[in-house]
């Protein structure tokens, strides 16, 4: 490693040793338009003509730049279509180097700036061709005008003249050299990184993928918790979102079925994408608080607390943003909380009491009858167990007591 280093370092101080004597030619031209302004008859005329001097010279410098970067533009490999037929034929031949190679050459720089810098190139060269017999005088009309500036110095036109010239063929040398010899190394390396950030990319998130795919699928082993956490933290947003949408199918397919194992296997899921960003989506938190309710047996702090991180990324009020299925799922982990605590059902805390009214309050507004029968039935035995009909909703009040009838008359 220390051997290229000291190469490339080798190989690079030339080029920055001529570059660096333009740049001295250029300060030793700006120290030619100090002595020149001299010749100024007082002290305010000698920054007049030193100033007008200095833009005149800095405007040439850039001119000349400006065309050395366009003819110096460095151009990317690309395949011809000889090339790329001789691929093809080498590909056809089925051996895995010449596929391997395929593959790596399917991604190229974009080379729109060099086409640019192609067609500008022939322009100026084909102008500069055509109109090479007016040159001379449009350097003298050039000179002349500008030359009224420096009125009272002698020579201000010849002067005005070759300063022109000597910055422009100087900062077009500084700025061709510059960006053939140096810049592009730096396009060349930059396209390396691309390569390798592109490919270290896409292994990561075919890991992820797998990973995932492995945690999901019943009775395959699971990976550990920390592999699939750093696996699903280092892919890309697109294939986290796949993976939580297919956890979230997972998860709603174990409660349908009564598949406690099932729904558990999502819970590493869904905390590996909170750890990722927990402060960016409140489905996560959501759909974790559902799965701890369904596992066997049921996570009820768990779930409350997610379920009360979720309603508060989620926002105030529900009818705005949305999911207001959170209180309910929150009102039922709340009355199984309360139903397993010491004497839970005669005595129950008023605080959580309180609690359970006010996200029955916004369960109330989703239908009562196209809620899950067991769901239905666990609201109204509580609400009728601490007798609390009279602070429900009044039209879940309705669907409780049409709910109890039907119940009694089955019996």
């Amino acid at each position: 490693m220390g051997d290229e280093t000291t190469q490339d370092l080798s190989k690079m101080i030339p080029t920055y040793r001529v570059i660096g004597i333009l740049v001295w030619a250029l300060v030793a031209g700006c120290g030619v338009i100090a002595l020149y302004s001299l010749q100024a008859q007082s002290g305010s005329r000698f920054f007049a003509v030193l100033g007008v001097a200095l833009a005149v010279a800095g405007a040439a410098a850039i001119t000349g730049a400006l065309v050395g970067f366009v003819f110096g533009i460095p151009r990317a490999l690309q395949a011809t279509d000889g090339g790329a037929a001789a691929a093809t034929k080498n590909e056809s031949a089925g051996t895995s180097a010449n596929k391997e190679k395929n593959r790596e050459q399917s991604y190229r720089a974009n080379t729109s700036l060099e086409q640019i810098s192609d067609w500008l190139t022939k322009i100026l060269v084909g102008v500069g061709l055509t109109q090479l017999t007016q040159l001379p005088g449009a350097l003298e009309s050039y000179s002349s005008h500008i030359g009224t500036a420096f009125s009272g110095v002698p020579g201000a036109s010849i002067f005005i003249g070759a300063a022109s010239l000597y910055f422009v063929v100087c900062g077009f040398l500084a700025s061709y050299l510059w960006t053939r010899l140096v810049l592009g190394k730096e396009f060349s390396r930059a396209d390396v990184v691309t390569r390798e950030e592109l490919e270290q990319a896409r292994e990561s998130n075919s890991l992820a993928l797998t990973l995932a795919a492995r945690q999901l699928e019943k009775g395959a082993q699971a990976p550990t918790e920390d592999d699939l956490t750093r696996a699903i933290a280092e892919a890309d947003d697109l294939y986290r979102a796949h993976i939580y949408e297919r956890a979230k199918t997972v998860r709603s397919e174990g409660h349908d079925k009564k598949d406690a194992a099932l729904v558990e296997r999502t819970i590493p899921i869904f905390r590996a994408l909170i750890k990722r960003s927990p402060e960016a989506f409140h489905q996560n938190y959501g759909q974790l608080g559902l799965a701890l309710l369904d596992k066997a047996p049921p996570d009820l702090e768990g779930c409350e607390v997610n379920l009360t991180r979720a309603i508060a990324l989620r926002g105030e009020p529900w009818e705005i943003y949305g999911f207001g299925g959170y209180e309910l799922v929150r009102a039922r982990c709340r009355m199984q909380k309360a139903a397993t605590a010491p004497d839970g059902e005669r005595q129950i805390d008023p605080a959580l009491r309180d609690a359970i009214l006010s996200d029955l309050r916004v369960a109330a507004k989703w239908p009562f009858q196209r809620l899950e029968p067991e769901t239905k039935e666990q609201i109204a035995h509580w609400v009728k167990a601490h007798h609390l009909l009279d602070q429900v909703d009044p039209e879940m009040k309705l669907q409780i007591l049409h709910l109890q009838k039907t119940t009694h008359s089955k019996s």
